[in-house]
């Protein structure tokens, strides 16, 4: 039923928000977490989806940091990796995540039966549900029932639950579980992507009826030896 995992060319080392992360990554990803908290103050349940136009934005690495970023306020916050064509988070999170590790795609094909199962605690209140196996048909599972009920359940459990979804302009999954989302964000890589090509992201995930709760603006100070700066949050 399900693929072998798609291997990924990226180095995710010493990119994980720690003690060590440089001053300026630390405080972009405070700015960041403390614009977030005052754009969603009214947002109730706190789920969000994390997407991008295309590949190569830095989407997954930008949401394990600033799930943590969350976690350090003492908040229980799951980092879900919904990709489930090309997932990311077993390789950011490589030394929790074994081979045999369960995650979202066996919960939701009935191959694991608590929900407990699939999720790995990573440190303070900070837990990620990987992805688990490539399935064969990740849109279909994600617009589930199952899916939908599952949301619920975390969202009552967790204070905020961040949902790593595959690039908008690719494929339709990340606007697959629009509405049991509270909103979106979208993450674009300075110089990378076309202005035209982010306007048709946030087209189509308004036209999904999502919330789009901001836009973070990654790899700015990338020739100053940092992989963020800044970022900027509109609708």
């Amino acid at each position: 039923m399900f693929k072998k995992k798609k291997p990924l060319e990226r180095d995710y080392t010493g990119k994980r928000l720690s003690e060590q992360t440089p001053f300026a990554v630390q405080e972009a990803f405070r700015a960041m977490r403390a614009n977030i908290s005052y754009a969603t103050a009214d947002a109730g349940k706190r789920l969000f989806g994390v997407t991008s136009a295309h590949a190569g934005e830095g989407k997954s690495l930008v949401i394990s940091n600033l799930a943590a970023s969350f976690s350090m306020l003492e908040k229980k916050v799951l980092l879900i990796d919904a990709d489930m064509r090309c997932p990311a988070q077993q390789m950011i999170f490589a030394d929790e995540v074994k081979k045999d590790s369960k995650g979202l795609t066996e919960y939701l094909a009935g191959l694991a039966k608590d929900v407990d199962d699939c999720i790995i605690p990573i440190n303070g209140g900070l837990s990620l549900m990987p992805c688990g196996q490539i399935p064969p048909n990740p849109a279909e599972l994600l617009a589930s029932a199952r899916m939908r009920d599952l949301l619920e359940t975390l969202s009552d459990r967790f204070d905020y639950v961040f949902v790593d979804l595959p690039p908008v302009c690719e494929v339709a999954d990340a606007v697959a579980i629009s509405a049991s989302l509270n909103g979106y964000f979208l993450v674009t890589r300075a110089g990378h992507c076309e202005v035209r090509e982010l306007s048709r992201a946030e087209e189509m995930l308004k036209g999904a009826g999502a919330r789009l709760c901001g836009v973070i603006l990654n790899d700015t100070m990338a020739a100053k030896g940092t992989y963020y700066s800044k970022n900027y949050y509109g609708a």
